[in-house]
């Protein structure tokens, strides 16, 4: 995808008002930035699923990867530093 992924702290959690969260670090070149995610974003939600570590995007993407019958896309929801809610459609197929 391009990029690594911290959790959250729940200190983090309860200033930003959130129950949970992965922030998305190291941008690198990847499907991510092709995407529009910045350093920074905090992943919310990816397909509807709620996002709370690595494991949960990583889980979330061999689903998707894994099931040839679906969509190889997720929709990533979530928020900026400055709260800005937002969302992201990142195209994993190979095209």
């Amino acid at each position: 995808l391009g990029c690594g992924f911290m959790t959250l702290s729940d200190t983090q959690k309860k200033e930003l008002q959130i129950r949970n969260g992965v922030e998305v670090v190291g941008v690198k070149d990847g499907k991510f930035r092709d995407a529009g995610i910045k350093e920074g974003f905090i992943i919310l939600e990816i397909n509807n699923t709620p996002v709370n570590s690595r494991d949960d995007i990583e889980s979330i993407y061999n689903a998707i990867m894994n099931n040839p019958n679906k969509r190889k896309m997720m929709i990533v929801i979530g928020i900026h530093p400055n709260g800005k809610e937002d969302y992201y459609a990142v195209n994993l197929a190979d095209n």
